[in-house]
């Protein structure tokens, strides 16, 4: 795939998390004393205890841009259980 903000190569792979499932918190939304995100908007599917993946990622290394497809992720989710 293409990077849509510089035109390089992008590299494919997965996002994983940690410890914790990943969300997008909106800039109007705070974190519940400091450090829950309860407003935010969960990422990927756990795979394994306390794990999210997010399977359809692209990564541009020359302009650090990333693009993940969550509806993509979901799909294949349910394709493959």
């Amino acid at each position: 795939m293409r990077c849509p903000f510089c035109g390089a190569e992008m590299e494919e792979g997965r996002l994983i998390g940690n410890k914790f499932k990943m969300k997008f918190m909106p800039d109007d939304k705070g974190l519940l004393l400091g450090i829950w995100a309860m407003d935010g908007i969960p990422l990927g599917k756990k795979s394994f205890p306390g794990r999210a993946v997010i399977p359809d990622t692209w990564r541009c290394e020359r302009c650090g841009k990333y693009i993940i497809d969550i509806a993509g992720s979901e799909k294949k989710a349910k394709e493959t259980a």
